[in-house]
């Protein structure tokens, strides 16, 4: 996601266990950064696997619902 004057714009997606990414567009729709800028880097990008990050559970087989109030909406 990158945040310009218009807001969020969606500029890629990890799909099949890869990266489709627009180019760069810089400010003053420059495709090349302003000098100082570097061209290219690397970002790492990390988070905690730590529940309740993402908790997959099945629904209650008796009532439907979600066995516990830390998992996302079954």
């Amino acid at each position: 996601m990158n945040l310009n004057h218009n807001g969020w714009e969606k500029i890629g997606l990890w799909e099949d266990n890869k990266l489709d990414i627009k180019d760069i567009v810089w400010p003053g729709n420059s495709p090349v950064p302003p000098p100082g800028v570097p061209e290219k880097f690397n970002l790492k990008i990390t988070f905690l696997k730590e529940p309740p990050y993402v908790n997959l559970l099945p629904p209650d087989n008796e009532t439907g619902e979600c066995k516990t109030s830390r998992s996302v909406r079954c």
